[in-house]
C-alpha cells in the first residue's frame, strides 16, 4: 500500500487518467492500447490495496491485486515489442499469467491471509513451493526478456529520435516492473519487508509512458 489508502486511490486515478489520455490520442494504435492496458492493470492493483484496506473483503481485494499484477510481465515484453515496431508474435505467452490466474480464481482459498496495516500490506498465498517459484521464475525471465528487447533496440538503432523512445521505453519499463518483482515477490520470500513505494514507482511510470506515447505520435506526424 501507498501508506494510506487514500494515495493508493489517487495513484489509481492518475493512471486511470492518463490510459484514458493516451487511448484518444489514437484508439486505434497498438503501441496505445498495450500501454493503456498496462495502466489499467496498473490501476487495479492500486485500487485493489485501497479496497483490501477499506473494505471487509481482504481476500478477494489480495486476489484480485494477484491477477492485476500477473499480466504485467508479458504485458511489459509485449509493449516493448510494439514499440520496437517487431512483428513477432507474443499471444501464446499469455497462456502463462492465464494459468495463473485461472489457479487462483479456482482456488477459493488461494488468499491465506491478508492484512492492512499502516506501512504494509501483508498478502500470504496458499499454494506450493514448487507453484511459488515457478511464478516467481515466469516473471523473473519475462522481466529480463523485456529488458532485452529494449536494450537490443537502442543498441542498434541509428535514429537518435528513436533511440531516446527506446531509452525512456526502457527507464519506464524498469520502474513498473522491476519494483513490483523485488517488492511485492522476491523479497517477502524471505521474510523481508518494506513499506509499500509502488505508488510512487507506477506514478513514474505513468508519466514516462505518457511521454513515449507523446513523442511516438509526434514521430509519426
Amino acid at each position: 500500500m501507498c501508506f494510506t489508502p487514500i494515495i493508493s486511490f489517487l495513484t489509481f486515478a492518475i493512471e486511470l487518467a492518463l490510459a484514458v489520455y493516451i487511448i484518444k490520442l489514437n484508439p486505434k494504435k497498438s503501441l496505445n492500447i498495450i500501454s493503456a492496458t498496462i495502466l489499467f492493470f496498473l490501476g487495479a492493483y492500486q485500487f485493489s490495496e485501497f479496497g483490501l484496506c477499506t473494505s471487509n473483503n481482504s481476500l478477494l481485494w489480495a486476489k484480485i491485486g494477484f491477477i492485476s499484477y500477473t499480466v504485467l510481465p508479458v504485458l511489459g515484453v509485449h509493449w516493448a515489442l510494439i514499440l520496437k515496431k517487431s512483428k513477432e508474435k507474443i499471444w501464446p505467452v499469455y497462456v502463462l499469467p492465464a494459468s495463473f490466474i485461472a489457479l487462483a480464481a479456482a482456488n477459493a482459498g488461494f488468499v491465506k491471509y491478508a492484512e492492512c496495516s499502516w506501512l504494509f500490506v501483508n498478502v500470504v498465498y496458499q499454494w506450493s513451493f514448487l507453484w511459488s517459484w515457478v511464478y516467481k521464475s515466469y516473471y523473473a525471465i519475462l522481466l529480463v526478456m523485456g529488458a532485452a528487447i529494449l536494450l537490443k533496440s537502442i543498441a542498434n538503432e541509428n535514429n537518435k529520435k528513436r533511440r531516446l523512445l527506446y531509452i525512456l521505453g526502457l527507464a519506464g519499463y524498469f520502474s513498473f516492473t522491476f519494483p513490483t518483482f523485488f517488492f511485492i515477490l522476491l523479497l517477502p520470500s524471505f521474510n523481508i519487508y518494506f513499506p509499500s513505494i509502488l505508488c510512487h514507482f507506477a506514478i513514474l511510470f505513468a508519466i514516462i509512458i505518457a511521454y513515449v506515447i507523446y513523442l511516438d505520435s509526434k514521430m509519426s506526424l
